[in-house]
């Protein structure tokens, strides 16, 4: 189960993960429950995305893993039903779909996250958008039809700097020195100078990396006053004296299809035939086509 953090929520992933999972254990006895595990927001280096099949797509998004126990008074299907109803209804703001838990699902699945994926083509970004979010709610309706949302998150929150890289030389910085000051600041030197240590016991290599806490960076005012380190600089300098930051919205998760921007519309199914709303899908789907 995902619970994507809206764009505009004020509190932080892990204290809604806290409360969902609160509210989780309230519709399913404790005595059915064996253990639940959170996996929140996406590791801190990319390449272990390689070693896991999770779809959390940005900081917001995680998943909730609920082993039950062999013997319980209801069934997976119908705990996931009464999950479908009491959770969006509490969290009105989160997003919650279920990802098929067994191989046989998720091979049926090709590996998708849901049975139905309908796929959205368009050289016009925007448009395809808006029919896939179209599309999105048409399908909501059909009967039997659970867990409908698309996939690419448009509206990310994020902040802009903006270089005035004239300013920046006048200085004796560079753009790639502004760059590599933010990086070690907000994401750890790891990124700018990768440096390993080697336990000579055991011959494994740790990565050892220096980054501001979290705590210190509160706020935009924080992150202005973050000194641009570069060698031979005389004078230093902060971020505010070179460059402006603006908060926006950017998109959080980007796919194409044949070089053309694509648009995922997933929907999952319960009591119901799976090939029954697929079918009723195809054809609500036929009128819009021809837009794209």
């Amino acid at each position: 189960m995902y619970a994507p953090q809206p764009a505009h929520a004020s509190k932080k992933p892990s204290a809604i993960f806290t409360q969902v999972e609160k509210s989780i254990r309230e519709v399913i006895p404790q005595e059915d429950v064996d253990l639940v595990i959170d996996n929140i927001g996406l590791p801190n280096r990319s390449y272990s995305l390689a070693f896991g099949d999770s779809a959390t797509t940005g900081m917001g998004d995680g998943e909730i893993l609920v082993a039950l126990k062999h013997h319980r008074h209801k069934s997976t299907p119908a705990y996931i039903a009464d999950l479908r109803r009491e959770l969006p209804e509490k969290f009105p703001n989160l997003t919650f779909y279920f990802q098929p838990a067994d191989i046989v699902s998720q091979i049926l699945n090709f590996g998708l996250p849901a049975p139905i994926d309908i796929q959205i083509a368009s050289a016009d970004r925007v448009r395809g958008y808006e029919i896939a979010t179209k599309i999105s709610h048409k399908v909501r309706t059909l009967r039997g039809v659970k867990d409908t949302h698309i996939h690419q998150v448009t509206n990310v929150p994020k902040l802009h700097v903006q270089v005035d890289q004239s300013r920046a030389l006048e200085l004796g910085l560079t753009q790639q020195n502004v760059a590599d000051s933010l990086l070690v600041s907000l994401s750890g030197s790891g990124q700018v100078i990768p440096n390993y240590w080697v336990d000579p016991k055991n011959g494994i290599s740790y990565l050892v990396e220096t980054r501001t806490p979290q705590t210190q960076i509160n706020s935009i005012e924080e992150i202005e006053n973050m000194p641009l380190a570069t060698r031979g600089l005389e004078n230093p300098q902060i971020l505010a004296n070179v460059a402006s930051v603006s908060r926006g919205v950017t998109s959080e998760v980007v796919n194409h299809m044949n070089i053309q921007p694509v648009f995922d519309v997933y929907a999952n199914v319960q009591g119901r035939d799976p090939s029954a709303p697929s079918r009723a899908t195809s054809m609500s789907c036929s009128s819009n086509s021809a837009k794209i």
